[in-house]
């Protein structure tokens, strides 16, 4: 976080104003790098699958099961691609190397669970994230593999870092943030979002 971030933060909700962190990240990741400030504020996560207020859930969008194992299983099978599950309360991932099992342990710190396989994960499953190996030369040709197999119901977005999300028409963080006003009875004018980084 950027230097004087908490300190606005807490302004913000002193004076009564709610404030949610909106990411493609996992609410379990998100949670916890918000510290002391974890169960005041509410989170957009998983590119806004999942709709949360500290601990409390307020919205979650799944995604077909059979649509989800499909595409992850067909993403698992490429060279190129290692892929990261995203339920309600884990997320789960099957490393092909050392390399990637520690960059999800302890680069990323997620607490992520390795299951044998895809079939073995018994929650919803609300988002499916690829890390492509040399991102630069493989990516167009995964997500080229990945939109004529399945673009007629999902786009695959690059973002960042070498990852590819997939995400499902029609949902998606400003669907998370429509709902998240229906349910709270907000107004538009109501509302502020700003942005953090490249995106």
């Amino acid at each position: 976080f950027e230097p004087g971030f908490f300190e606005a933060l807490e302004e913000l909700l002193d004076r009564g104003y709610e404030f949610y962190a909106a990411s493609g990240r996992q609410y379990v990741n998100m949670y916890e790098k918000f510290g002391a400030y974890a169960d005041r504020i509410g989170y957009l996560s998983d590119n806004g699958a999942l709709a949360m207020k500290g601990r409390e859930r307020l919205f979650v969008e799944e995604i077909k099961r059979e649509f989800a194992l499909e595409v992850s299983a067909y993403a698992q099978s490429m060279k190129e691609v290692d892929i990261l599950v995203s339920g309600v309360e884990d997320a789960y991932f099957f490393p092909k190397t050392e390399w990637f099992k520690d960059h999800i342990l302890n680069v990323y710190g997620l607490p992520a669970k390795m299951p044998r396989q895809l079939s073995d994960i018994e929650e919803p499953i609300i988002k499916l994230s690829m890390n492509i190996t040399d991102f630069d030369q493989n990516a167009q040709k995964v997500k080229q593999r990945l939109t004529e197999r399945y673009g007629e119901f999902a786009e695959f977005v690059s973002t960042g870092n070498g990852w590819i999300d997939m995400i499902v028409k029609g949902s998606g963080k400003g669907k998370a943030l429509n709902e998240l006003s229906r349910l709270k009875g907000l107004k538009p004018e109501e509302i502020m979002t700003f942005g953090d980084n490249q995106n």
